[in-house]
């Protein structure tokens, strides 16, 4: 994607390269955002979606919801509750019945 955007640079067709990148990154950033937003993301989480959805889809192992997940991680903390191990007593015996 890069080397065509640069091949259009020496083309010499300026119009055409800044036409062709506003629509790559408009089209992934608001379909990234969207499918943030979507899932309930914080407002901040949408906006990182949109930023790093254009330079996500020029390498293949980073991927956006790399970024939003970890935007989303650190911006909405979670209680510890939902995160503590149950009481030792409300799990089920590993014999699976009562003993007499």
């Amino acid at each position: 994607m890069i080397g065509v955007f640069i091949a259009g640079l020496f083309a010499g067709d300026m119009s055409k390269l800044t036409s062709a990148a506003v629509a790559w990154i408009l089209s992934t950033g608001s379909l990234s955002a969207l499918a943030t937003a979507a899932a309930f993301g914080h407002p901040l989480t949408i906006l990182s979606a949109f930023v790093a959805a254009p330079i996500t889809t020029l390498h293949p192992a980073i991927g956006v919801g790399f970024i939003t997940g970890l935007v989303q991680a650190y911006l909405v903390s979670r209680p510890s509750r939902t995160w503590s191990v149950p009481a030792a007593t409300s799990l089920p015996c590993a014999g699976g019945g009562a003993t007499a």
